[in-house]
């Protein structure tokens, strides 16, 4: 995440680059200035390149005036020679008196001039031999490249400071450029670089909020969807075990296992019991689906223990019965009042009773035993194991069922407040729903 330093605009950050640039640049312009003009002086006063120069225009000029027989007072033909030579140009003096000077001649003009450090060379012109002072600026060229140069060189380093910045700000754009194309590519964990504090932190951090966003909503979708699933498979493996009841109570209808009118009735009532608790099942995996919700389902009642469980014992007792399994049943009840959703006492039973019909020995008796233990109302159900049904277990789909049974279990009774305890060995198995007292 970015500093908390002070924001700056990407204008206010140019602005201010702009003007280190150009501080740093004139610093640089001024130190180059200063040194070289040092050194320029320095080599003037060490050699005596004025003197060289000056004895060497003084040569032209008496060549030209050889040639051409040009006299002192000759004003045309000395100021075509100063234009030729590109020299600022020259006086003329006879001893100490002032004759001439090409710069502003005046006629008829005669002034002393101050000869104090002045070299002078004798020129002899067609009227007679003269003094000559050279002025001409022989060290300008080295000054004027000296200033070029430095310009030059302070105006590179200004455009390098700006393209250095310039720079940095062109590779931030392209590395959020290269992030987002990784985004784009389905790579939801690659976190956005989120450097300084201007408009590009403020995009850089907004592609990252939304990088999380997504990924959360896929990860909630996915988790959501797991769940689904996972409640779906619940159902689904609940509404098997009413149907194994309907098929008992069918098949004791088919083959007139039954007492009288009065139990067929009963039996058949059951049926529709059961039929109701598929449809209720269908309905909910229906719900779930649409919703995706783990919550509790149904109406949830706080009734005596005993109203509660009595006759969905009952009816495990005469469902084994009908199997033939011997059953025997120590019901101690209680005096408590529990909470609990009908719903789910159904289904729980339902999983219990078709476990047993599928890995309890039926050579040995079934124990069901209702208790008290500290702050619970407790139900268990005790049972050998049939032979071969700890193998047939090691198979994953048996596994799987197993597992599924006894989650969907554990889970409902954590809803209302109790839990699961189950007891697994390599001969019998047992199972306690403990009920939590209120």
């Amino acid at each position: 995440m970015p500093s908390s330093n002070k924001r700056r605009s990407l204008s206010a950050q140019l602005a201010i680059q702009l003007a280190a640039a150009f501080a740093i640049s004139f610093a640089v312009f001024a130190i180059l200035y200063l040194a070289v003009s040092r050194g320029i002086d320095s080599y003037l006063d060490r050699t005596d390149y004025i003197a060289e120069k000056n004895a060497f225009y003084i040569e032209r000029l008496q060549d030209y005036v050889t040639e051409n027989e040009v006299s002192s007072t000759d004003i045309a033909m000395l100021e075509n020679w100063v234009r030729m030579q590109g020299i600022v140009g020259f006086e003329i003096y006879d001893g100490n008196t002032w004759m001439y000077t090409t710069s502003s001649p005046r006629e008829g003009e005669f002034t002393e001039k101050d000869m104090t450090g002045a070299i002078e060379l004798k020129v002899n012109f067609s009227d007679g031999a003269f003094n000559i002072l050279i002025y001409g600026n022989h060290t300008y060229k080295f000054y004027r490249y000296a200033l070029i140069g430095e310009l030059l060189f302070s105006f590179f380093v200004f455009m390098m400071i700006m393209m250095f910045g310039i720079r940095r700000m062109i590779s931030y754009v392209q590395t959020l450029k290269d992030e987002t194309e990784i985004l784009e590519g389905g790579n939801l964990e690659h976190s956005i670089s989120v450097k300084w504090n201007n408009e590009l932190t403020d995009l850089a951090c907004s592609i990252e909020a939304l990088r999380k966003a997504v990924l959360e909503q896929f990860e909630r979708e996915e988790e959501l969807k797991k769940l689904n699933n996972r409640i779906i498979a619940d159902m689904s493996h609940d509404i098997r075990t009413p149907l194994t009841t309907i098929m008992i109570y069918q098949e004791a209808i088919k083959y007139k296992k039954y007492k009288d009118e009065k139990q067929l009735a009963l039996y058949v009532n059951r049926i529709g019991d059961k039929l109701g608790q598929i449809k209720h099942l269908t309905d909910t995996i229906f719900r779930y689906s649409l919703e995706t919700s783990e919550n509790g389902y149904g109406v949830q009642v706080e009734e005596p223990f005993r109203d509660i469980m009595y006759d969905v014992i009952s009816e495990i007792v005469e469902c084994l019965d009908q199997r033939g399994f011997d059953v025997n049943c120590e019901l101690d009840w209680p005096e408590a009042v529990i909470r609990a959703y009908r719903e789910d006492i159904d289904r729980i039973v339902n999983n219990i009773l078709s476990n047993m019909l599928k890995y309890a020995d039926d050579s040995r008796p079934i124990d069901i035993s209702v208790f008290s233990e500290d702050d619970y109302a407790c139900v268990s159900f005790r049972n050998g194991i049939l032979k071969g049904a700890e193998q047939e277990g090691m198979l994953p789909g048996i596994e799987s069922e197993k597992k599924i049974g006894i989650n969907n279990i554990n889970n409902m009774m954590r809803k209302s407040g109790g839990y699961c305890r189950v007891e697994a060995g390599a001969e019998e198995f047992a199972i306690s729903l403990m009920f939590k007292k209120i």
